[in-house]
């Protein structure tokens, strides 16, 4: 199975094998390569390796797994999509899933690219409004100021401004979640 899996990947232009191994060096592999998508065959041994699968997704839990079978059993595709693979191929039809497969894999990193890239805006704007107004973005300070009594209980009218600001920043991003074709 390991060599028709090889051969599958190794024909597909939008995939890279960069490693196989047996299942006790899956960590150590995973460790060292660092793929972005893991296949585990279930055969021989299924439960063994829907127990790989749930300790890897554990540890691993920004990469994309696919398992495989010899053969479609319902009982192993609930389970496996349970424990958190994207997809589950037999090898009667791999070769014909695969293409959609990969889609769907290079569609979940796009949205994973988006939505690091929105939280690193959202930190960009928020640093840039601690620096043009440290005295009231920073929560440490504005506990220090209310101790003092430097601060009015209700806040300064900027640091209203700045909240009404995240929380629109905040709103805007779920909106844009909402809309996003999934």
């Amino acid at each position: 199975m390991t060599e028709q899996l090889e051969s599958l990947i190794g024909n597909n232009a939008d995939l890279d094998l960069t490693a196989t191994c047996p299942r006790g060096a899956a960590q150590e592999s995973i460790e060292n390569a660092n793929p972005r998508v893991i296949w585990i065959a279930l055969s021989p041994e299924p439960d063994q390796a829907l127990a790989l699968l749930s300790s890897l997704k554990e540890r691993y839990g920004d990469k994309h797994f696919l398992v495989s079978n010899e053969t479609l059993e319902a009982d192993l595709v609930k389970r496996s999509m349970q424990l958190g693979a994207i997809d589950y191929l037999d090898a009667g039809t791999w070769s014909n899933q695969l293409a959609d497969v990969t889609s769907r894999v290079r569609l979940k990193e796009e949205e994973a690219r988006k939505a690091i890239e929105k939280d690193e805006q959202i930190k960009e704007m928020l640093a840039a409004e601690a620096r043009r107004n440290p005295r009231t973005t920073n929560p440490g300070l504005q506990s220090m100021r209310r101790k003092t009594g430097e601060m009015s209980a209700g806040g300064s009218p900027q640091s209203s401004m700045t909240l009404g600001i995240v929380i629109l920043v905040l709103l805007l991003i779920a909106l844009g979640f909402m809309l996003m074709p999934h």
